[in-house]
């Protein structure tokens, strides 16, 4: 298959993810040319186990959820106003479904050590109202979990537009 993209940011990273998990690879075209997902790019490709996702929120977010559903063990990190960034809620959601994720450094902020597996679960409560990356990330890995996804989500959603976007694509 092709996907021809708009040359966004949100929808390439989204695109870039999803692609990393499905068995057939296709071609994506006018892909964003951001700092964000050119690194998400190269990480995707990356054998290191150490993944620096610079200062991506998104990258760290959306590529958190993924390494947790691999098989293997990487630290994932970013730059130093990256680490000040919460993650504790997606964190939280991806060790209930059943990933192993540890803090290595303040609890509920990168870095993260993360040993990939299969989720045991697919039952999540989420607080929807701190970041629609946080679903997002949880969205794109939903399709290739072992029993599904059931999220629920808590509170008033902040960015619906985004959820929207992800579940389109």
């Amino acid at each position: 298959g092709e996907i021809n993209l708009e040359g966004s940011k949100s929808i390439s990273n989204r695109v870039l993810i999803i692609r990393s998990l499905c068995p057939d690879k296709f071609k994506i075209k006018h892909i964003s040319e951001s700092d964000d997902t050119i690194r998400l790019f190269e990480l995707l490709k990356s054998e290191d186990i150490v993944l620096n996702a610079g200062d991506g929120g998104t990258t760290f977010r959306f590529l958190l959820a993924l390494l947790a559903t691999h098989k293997g063990q990487s630290i994932l990190t970013g730059s130093e106003s990256l680490l000040k960034r919460p993650v504790a809620p997606l964190v939280d959601a991806l060790n209930e479904l059943g990933a192993d994720i540890q803090y290595l450094g303040y609890h509920g902020h990168p870095p993260l050590l993360v040993q990939g597996k299969k989720f045991e679960n697919n039952r999540v409560e989420i607080d929807a109202g701190v970041s629609s990356q946080f679903i997002t990330a949880l969205l794109l890995v939903a399709p290739v979990l072992p029993k599904g996804l059931v999220l629920k989500l808590k509170g008033e959603v902040v960015s619906s537009p985004y959820i929207k976007m992800t579940i389109d694509i």
